[in-house]
């Protein structure tokens, strides 16, 4: 008997003193046009009341897991996608809101397009004191495979994803990249199973003090860029120094400084364009084109010099004294 037979889909949320959020993320996903779900709930340590709040909902769809201890946000993920019995399962973080039909949308996308393993969505970003911000990503597989040489393809709290796919692809979280876990999944599943984005707007994504991405910036930041080390090398490449310490710099949105600087920048992307073209890796050598024709307009702007620092982890895995799993 297939695993895949408790209904349509599991809202997969883990979560870790959220006390601030965690009313409005269940109301909303409560909320669903789409009615019929499993909501889990895992709680990994909350010290805060978290727990007693959401035990305080009165609706039979939500299952909360609890055991005291902290596992890691990569861990609990693995065993929510382990225990799961629905073909479907739709990540939710405990800090941001789903729009009413978020699932609705998700599952009519994923049903009318079985060969789809990963998919995401459009989102709004929410920070304190700013106007909302609209943020649209790349929709079809070949471009988000292009983007993950630079950056997650998808928002972590929008995707849903395809079971059947997953499990055949052996795919799971690693829980030895923290803090970048769900940009190195993405990376990894890109050359196993099939991406895609909706141009549907169906997630509030909060921006916080207390978020991951701000508490642990450095650490956050030095595990991408192993993730992009290894999606550079999976081109067959073996980057300098330099050369990968200037990739990572522009994937954050870092503009080589000088002349020299953005002329390096300009002449490392058209190589990553001729050998994605070679290897017929056309959306990728077109997403490094338009990087290189970006730092050829920056090329006269300033005249400080570039200089390349890889540090932490990154260094250390320059330097042959440390490993990134690739698979």
């Amino acid at each position: 008997m297939s695993r895949y037979n408790s209904g349509r889909v599991t809202v997969l949320m883990p979560m870790r003193n959220a006390g601030a959020f965690v009313v409005a993320a269940v109301q909303s996903i409560l909320n669903q046009s789409e009615r019929e779900f499993t909501f889990l709930v895992i709680d990994d340590g909350s010290d805060d009341a978290s727990l007693k709040t959401v035990e305080r909902f009165d609706d039979k769809r939500i299952q909360i897991i609890h055991d005291g201890s902290r596992s890691g946000l990569a861990a609990r993920l693995n065993w929510g996608l382990d225990k799961a019995g629905t073909k479907f399962v739709a990540r939710m973080d405990a800090d941001d809101i789903a729009a009413p039909t978020r699932l609705a949308r998700q599952l009519a996308f994923m049903e009318a397009n079985p060969h789809v393993g990963i998919c995401g969505s459009w989102y709004i970003s929410l920070q304190e004191g700013r106007p909302p911000k609209a943020m649209s990503l790349p929709l079809d597989h070949a471009r988000l495979r292009a983007m993950s040489l630079f950056a997650s393809p998808f928002a972590h709290p929008t995707v849903m994803f395809n079971l059947q796919h997953l499990d055949a692809a052996g795919l799971r979280y690693s829980e030895a990249v923290t803090h970048a876990e769900d940009y190195d999944m993405w990376e990894r599943a890109a050359t196993k199973v099939v991406l895609a984005n909706i141009p549907e707007y169906l997630l509030f994504y909060r921006r916080h003090a207390t978020q991951v991405s701000t508490l642990h910036d450095r650490q956050q930041r030095e595990a991408s860029d192993l993730v992009r080390m290894r999606a550079v090398q999976r081109l067959g490449m073996d980057p300098t120094p330099s050369e990968i310490a200037l990739h990572c710099d522009h994937a954050v949105g870092g503009d080589a400084d000088g002349v020299h600087g953005q002329d390096a920048a300009r002449a490392w992307f058209l190589k990553l364009e001729r050998v994605a073209r070679r290897r017929g890796e056309t959306a990728i050598a077109a997403e490094c084109a338009a990087r290189a024709r970006h730092a050829k307009k920056l090329l006269t702007q300033n005249s400080r010099p570039l200089v390349f620092r890889p540090l932490g982890r990154l260094g250390r895995l320059l330097r042959g004294t440390e490993t990134l799993q690739s698979h």
